[in-house]
């Protein structure tokens, strides 16, 4: 808090004391970098017990990192083009990966072996996620389709289709009952996870979907647009609960804590924290570069952002949280204090001044 560009002044009263709030900073500090891909970092997931963290690139690869110490344990190579989503099979045991060259490919964790290759999509594929049993895998792309996959076979079990462009994202409900989807065609389609119908079809993105999440607990699904807006739905009702639109650019990507009522979205170089039972925006964090990806760590006190060929580890824990917002507050008094012998000083600079004009004006007279 050394400069003033950093800070929302705010007057108060009859505009002679000045409060300052910071605007970004004060939620994370980063614990370390994680180095070794050669292009964009686009996609980073935690494994489900919290020890992997995994990263996919441009660079055609998938890296599989001790969340711990941040070494690196294993580079996935067999794409023949841009990885851009990963998701871990509940179990952790495997790693699927979705990829420009039109492909799927499920890896071994522990070995870091390819397991299998599925072939059906018909364009680059930019979405991929696990049912909550495992059994079943859902990919989306550019071909407008969903397809579900056998996890365990690889056969091909069901083609979903009814979006008119891109499907950039899928997710399951915690339940597993229902299969989310988001689209460039601005809408999010809810359908049964096991026979493929539609249910539902929510519009109120005025730009295409960019990423979509649910709630821990399913109440929820998140969605985030490139008309620079998060929505919170009820998947029940198709009800907008709450709208975002503190984010000046496109939104590419979500996070929702696992232990908390709290999302985080990403926009350009920006992390915002939102309460999703209030709406509330309640943090800001600003990088030096734009940010791809971001994922929580299981126990919600690590969030890995990519940015560049780089992964950023910031710890996110309460306490940390705390002790940086303390130690924020205590530098505002400072600046506050500072600010008011200032005010102070001014005042009788101007008394001074008034005084010796009116000298001059009597003398005048």
């Amino acid at each position: 808090m050394n400069t003033l560009k950093n800070l929302l002044l705010i007057p108060l009263f009859r505009g002679l004391i000045v409060c300052l709030f910071p605007l970004g900073g004060a939620v994370a500090e980063v614990q370390k970098i994680l180095k070794g891909h050669y292009s964009d970092v686009v996609c980073v997931i935690y494994s489900p017990d919290g020890s992997t963290l995994a990263s996919g690139s441009w660079d055609h690869t998938i890296k599989l990192w001790n969340a711990k110490t941040g070494e690196l344990k294993y580079t996935l190579t067999g794409h023949l083009d841009s990885v851009r989503k990963i998701a871990y099979s509940p179990d952790g045991k495997f790693l699927a990966s979705a990829s420009d060259d039109n492909t799927i490919k499920l890896w071994n964790t522990n070995t870091g072996k390819l397991h299998n290759t599925l072939t059906g999509n018909a364009d680059w594929v930019k979405g991929v996620a696990y049912s909550p049993d495992g059994k079943t895998l859902a990919s989306a792309g550019d071909d407008h389709r969903i397809i579900l996959w056998d996890a365990n076979t690889g056969e091909l079990k069901n083609t979903l289709t009814g979006h008119s462009s891109s499907v950039s994202a899928v997710a399951y409900s915690p339940n597993g009952q229902t299969l989310a989807s988001a689209s460039d065609d601005n809408t999010i389609k809810l359908w049964h996870a096991n026979t493929g119908e539609i249910k539902n079809t929510l519009t109120g993105h005025s730009s295409l979907v960019s990423a979509i999440v649910y709630s821990p607990d399913g109440r929820l699904l998140v969605s985030a647009s490139y008309d620079n807006t998060v929505k919170l739905w009820d998947p029940k009702t198709g009800e907008i609960k709450h709208a975002f639109v503190a984010h000046r650019e496109i939104v590419n990507a979500l996070a929702y804590s696992p232990t908390e009522s709290i999302l985080a979205s990403v926009s350009e170089n920006t992390i915002k924290w939102w309460n999703t039972n209030t709406g509330e925006l309640i943090a800001h964090l600003q990088y030096a570069s734009s940010i791809n990806a971001i994922a929580y760590s299981p126990d919600g006190q690590t969030l890995a952002s990519a940015s560049g060929d780089d992964i950023q580890i910031w710890d996110v824990s309460a306490k940390t949280t705390k002790t940086r917002l303390y130690t924020t507050l205590s530098q505002l008094y400072d600046k506050i204090q500072e600010l008011e012998a200032l005010i102070f000083q001014k005042r009788q600079q101007v008394k001074t001044e008034l005084k010796v004009v009116d000298s001059k004006l009597s003398s005048e007279a």
